[in-house]
């Protein structure tokens, strides 16, 4: 009644099934990317990134104790919905505020950056 027909393996040729520029392989080199990095930071051979996950977890815990998770997930959506409305709305108002931010910045580290040099010239 049903005739199954199985292809012939032959007839199947290997560089048929692997595609160089597909979305499938790059999904899993970023996954086998992710991974690495997941690898190395758990064994420690990235030091630096070790302790700020160490320190990115531990923050994430102390919130976690104090609010519920729900709660948590409910502001992330909110801020997502409404930081871009109103950074459209009030774009030069933030811009402006960045801008003299980022130059008190500046004045603050050349001033430190001239103190350090100068004690560090008197130690010498």
């Amino acid at each position: 009644m049903f005739d199954l027909v199985t292809p012939d393996p032959a007839s199947l040729h290997l560089g048929q099934l692997q595609q160089e520029d597909s979305p499938v392989r790059a999904l899993f080199s970023e996954i086998e990317g992710l991974l690495l990095m997941l690898y190395e930071i758990a064994y420690g051979e990235d030091i630096k990134t070790f302790i700020w996950a160490i320190l990115y977890v531990a923050i994430i815990y102390t919130i976690g104790s104090y609010i519920n998770l729900l709660t948590i997930f409910y502001i992330c959506l909110v801020c997502l919905l409404t930081i871009p409305v109103l950074y459209l709305q009030y774009q030069e108002v933030v811009d402006n505020f960045i801008g003299e931010v980022s130059e008190m910045k500046n004045k603050t580290l050349r001033l430190f950056n001239s103190r350090a040099t100068k004690k560090k010239k008197k130690l010498y």
